[in-house]
């Protein structure tokens, strides 16, 4: 394997980790926040449907209090910056050039 391949192969791997224990805090918190607002019944619905849920708590929090002054919208979008890291990383692993 050349330099590049491992590179690439260890960005992506790192960021999949982060991504895999990111997407359960922000699940979990994401349940917290629905029951929290709206009750039990929104909690299970954002249980049963977490990536739907998490767009729209995403929006419905951040048009309320602003998508940069919470943590929770930061999280998200923290999480969708690592999927763009991940698909880089395994571009430039499967790059044989």
């Amino acid at each position: 394997m050349s330099v590049q391949e491992n590179a690439g192969c260890a960005l992506a791997g790192t960021a999949y980790m982060i991504l895999s224990v990111l997407g359960v805090i922000i699940h979990v918190w994401t349940i917290i926040l629905a029951f929290m607002i709206k009750g039990f019944f929104a909690a299970i619905i954002t249980f049963v449907f977490p990536v739907l849920s998490q767009i729209f708590w995403f929006f419905k929090i951040g048009a309320n209090v602003g998508y940069t002054n919470n943590w929770f919208c930061i999280a998200i979008m923290v999480y969708a910056g690592l999927w763009v890291v991940v698909f880089v990383g395994a571009a430039i692993a499967g790059n044989r050039s």
